[in-house]
Formats: structure tokens, sequence, C-alpha cells
């Protein structure tokens, strides 16, 4: 799994089968993902403006829009960084 974060990307490690991903900022959002071994799945934690503060929700990135170029742009503009021990708690 790689993970963007405004303007950064980490990786996720995980066994194949099935399993729930977490957003959390001030709410929490789950995304459901049935992952294939030897394959590299992608989404994206976006932006979703309530009324009074923002919320984040995870989308997965499906095929045709791995093999546009505004993806490809998109994946160019982010630095790959190391996962913090924290995060992974």
């Amino acid at each position: 799994m790689a993970y963007y974060i405004m303007g950064k990307k980490i990786t996720y490690n995980v066994e194949p089968g099935e399993h729930k991903l977490m957003v959390v900022a001030e709410n929490a959002d789950f995304m459901a993902a049935n992952l294939v071994a030897g394959k590299t799945y992608y989404s994206v934690a976006k932006v979703r403006y309530g009324a009074l503060t923002a919320r984040f929700s995870l989308f997965p990135i499906r095929q045709n829009e791995f093999d546009g170029e505004e993806f490809k742009k998109w994946d160019a503009k982010t630095e790959l960084v190391d996962t913090q021990k924290k995060s992974e708690a």
C-alpha cells in the first residue's frame, strides 16, 4: 500500500487478504481492502470540508486513475518518507 500525505507518501507492507484501513483526524474513516500477493495498491486520504472542520476520507486509486497523466504527475511530486513508530501505533 502507498499512502499520500500532503506531498508525502509512505509505504505500508501487509500480508495478502482482507484488511480494514483507517485515517484519523477530527474524524475517522475506514476503507476495506482485499489485497492480493505480489501487487502494489495505492490509496489517498482526501480532505472533505465539513461545517466546522476539515475531515479526511480514504479512497483507492483505481487502475484507470493509476494509468492517467494526473496520477503520474501527482506521484512524481510526492516524496517517499519513512513510517514513524508513532504512526504505526
